[in-house]
Formats: C-alpha cells, sequence, structure tokens
C-alpha cells in the first residue's frame, strides 16, 4: 500500500514514531502545533470537531504543513455507520475530509460490505484506512474476538486498509501498521477511564507508531516534550530490531 509506504519512509527518514494527538479547541492552536511539532512526529492527528473555529480552508493549511515538514494527516474520525452515510461524512460535509486527510479510521462494528463502500472511496482519495480494533479506555468492550475480526476484515480488504489502532500487535495484525493511543512516559491512568502505556511497553507491545496527546500538549514546554517522546519512542523501536 503505498501509504503505508510513505508513513515507514517518514519514520525511517525522520527517526520517529510519534504521531501528535492535537486534540486543541482553536484553529491556531492546531496550525501552531502543526508548526513547531511537525518536524518531530511521523502523523499528526485531529479531532476536528472539537476545533471550534474550524473553516473549510484549515484543512488546506494543515496540508500545506505537512508537506513542510514530511508528515501525514490523521483524521480520528471514528466513522461508524452504514456505508453510504459514511462515504457522505467522509466526503460531502462541511470538514471536506476526503482534500486533506492522509489517514482516517473506522469502528469494524458496522461490517465488512459497509467498511468495502467506504475503503473504495477512500482509497480513490489517497487515504489511508485504519481499523478501530482496540480502545485503551477501560471497560471497552474491543475483546480478544472483536480483534480476530477486526484482522479478518483487514485481511479481505488489504488493499485499502493500512492498519489498526490497538493496544500492541494481536493474531492477524502483522501484515499491518498498528498505532497505539494512550501513551504517555509514565504508565497509569486518568479518571476518565484512560488507561496509559510508556512508549517501550507499547513498542516492545508490537505497536508501529505511538499516539501521544495530553502528555505533549498540556506540558510546560510542547516542543521540549514532543522531542523526549520522539527520543523515547525511538529508542524503544532500536531496541526491538
Amino acid at each position: 500500500n503505498p501509504i503505508t509506504k510513505k508513513i515507514l519512509e517518514i519514520v525511517q527518514t525522520k527517526q520517529t514514531n510519534l504521531c501528535l494527538a492535537a486534540d486543541v479547541h482553536t484553529s491556531a492552536e492546531l496550525l501552531h502545533l502543526a508548526e513547531t511539532i511537525g518536524p518531530h512526529i511521523a502523523v499528526f492527528k485531529t479531532h476536528l470537531e472539537i476545533t471550534e473555529d474550524w473553516t473549510p480552508g484549515l484543512g488546506e493549511k494543515l496540508k500545506a504543513l505537512s508537506q513542510k515538514h514530511n508528515f501525514l494527516i490523521f483524521e480520528d474520525r471514528k466513522l461508524a455507520d452504514i456505508g453510504n452515510t459514511m462515504i457522505m461524512q467522509y466526503e460531502n460535509s462541511v470538514f471536506e475530509i476526503s482534500k486533506w486527510a492522509d489517514l482516517i479510521n473506522v469502528h469494524p462494528v458496522v461490517g465488512l460490505p459497509s467498511i468495502k463502500a467506504l475503503a473504495e472511496r477512500t482509497s480513490a482519495n489517497n487515504c489511508g484506512l485504519l481499523l478501530l480494533a482496540e480502545l485503551s479506555v477501560a471497560g471497552n468492550l474491543t475483546d480478544e474476538t472483536y480483534k480476530q475480526k477486526s484482522a479478518a476484515m483487514a485481511a479481505e480488504l488489504s488493499e485499502h486498509v493500512i492498519g489498526f489502532i490497538a493496544r500492541g500487535a494481536f493474531p492477524g495484525s502483522e501484515n499491518f501498521l498498528v498505532m497505539t493511543p494512550g501513551v504517555k512516559l509514565e504508565a497509569g491512568t486518568d479518571n476518565k477511564g484512560q488507561q496509559y502505556l510508556t512508549p517501550e511497553i507499547a513498542i516492545k507491545g508490537g505497536s508501529d507508531l505511538i499516539i501521544v496527546g495530553r502528555g505533549i500538549i498540556q506540558a510546560a514546554d510542547p516542543l521540549a516534550m514532543a522531542i523526549e517522546y520522539k527520543k523515547a519512542g525511538w529508542q524503544a523501536h532500536l531496541k526491538q530490531m
């Protein structure tokens, strides 16, 4: 898959397996993070509905910064509906996701036919599709059976699906990328169910990219902290080689 190849090239060239979860409320904050932290990441993850002043041109501005600093944009939309609705959300909403996102994710719970319909459209836009095989929050319903069924869907749609959102590798994930959310320098939990893994634990568990949000964006110096996560993630990667 050309998107998978692009991600791996970025990881190797920039020596970073870091994905920044830029969950911020203003477009100014979003663009500032992309500009300052962009040189140190492989992927920049957005949650478009969190950005309160989103305008149609914002996606194009992020795209320009992604080309400047060589990272991909992942819209964490978590689509979960019938195929026709997901296609409209991807292509026709005011957010114009299909014009700027390099990656987007979908809940496998909607089933193979709906995901296939969406996947054909994302591939036409050179956008990689990620399946949400496992969540990082306590009490979630993504058990081993769910992950196995997600892997079977990915195998069926291997020309479209590039990987999984999961806490680590699992049977069937071997030929796909694994991106792990809920990563912090210290393991633990928040008071809302989130369960954190350290970069070393995530990479040792088979993750290819670590997703870090609050650990960076809530730091006193987000840039310095991003560099710390970049180093930690890369060192963990080197240990597995």
